[in-house]
């Protein structure tokens, strides 16, 4: 069993959150899907057992109970909450995508890609309609830098910025790009999930949307996988 000690999605919300469920008697995956009218969806599908068999037996060796929340990066990392600590469960390379039936009887598709629910390419600015199942970052206010921070222990924590993983020239060059994106260099968190998708809560008209930022792309600077991967630990 490994721990994973490195960006761990800390007090994010259950929309946020895959989740391992018991649907007809069997183990499947779902999310929760607000809908923006006071509504939410909470599709499932049957279509990935390997991953229900992967954080499965985390939650079975860590809480003796299977099901419950996970989560999956950028990188594909598969990263398990149990017992107050993070697991590596493995890698997971294959795309996620729910469907459920609207009141209008249509089938809905909902992903991590960047279409809307009719299947339409999102363009950066425009209001990001996947689900918010991502991995939090932090755009500094000026719009200089990214970081994450590293749990320690319950006081202590740790910030890595991306300017010390690359460059300050190149941090500073994608942390502008994002800020142009919003319209502002006011910083805050943002999100990236398992397609490199990123998108940005902000206050629009006195109400939470999420921005489409744009994909990150294999040419964008960012931190370097091998640092996820010295944070998993034998236990």
């Amino acid at each position: 069993m490994k721990l994973f000690t490195g960006n761990c999605p800390e007090s994010v919300c259950k929309t946020a959150k895959y989740h391992i469920r018991r649907e007809n008697g069997k183990f499947v995956v779902g999310i929760n899907y607000n809908t923006g009218n006071g509504e939410y969806w909470t599709p499932t599908t049957e279509l990935h057992p390997d991953l229900v068999e992967m954080v499965n037996n985390v939650k079975n060796e860590i809480n003796s109970s299977p099901g419950g929340a996970f989560y999956i990066n950028e990188f594909r990392q598969v990263i398990v909450p149990a017992e107050g600590k993070y697991f590596l469960a493995g890698k997971y390379e294959k795309s996620l995508q729910f469907s459920i039936q609207n009141d209008d009887g249509e089938y809905v598709v909902i992903s991590g890609k960047a279409v809307d629910l009719q299947g339409n390419a999102l363009n950066p600015g425009d209001e990001w309609y996947g689900y918010l199942m991502g991995i939090p970052y932090v755009l500094a206010a000026g719009g200089n830098d990214i970081r994450f921070e590293i749990k320690l222990n319950a006081n202590h924590f740790r910030r890595i910025p991306l300017s010390k993983t690359t460059s300050v020239s190149a941090a500073k060059s994608l942390a502008q790009k994002l800020c142009r994106i919003v319209g502002h260099t006011q910083g805050g968190r943002f999100y990236i999930n398992d397609e490199r998708e990123m998108f940005k809560p902000e206050m629009r008209d006195g109400s939470l949307i999420y921005i489409y930022l744009g994909k990150l792309e294999e040419s964008d600077p960012w931190f370097p996988q091998d640092l996820f991967e010295k944070t998993c630990l034998s236990e």
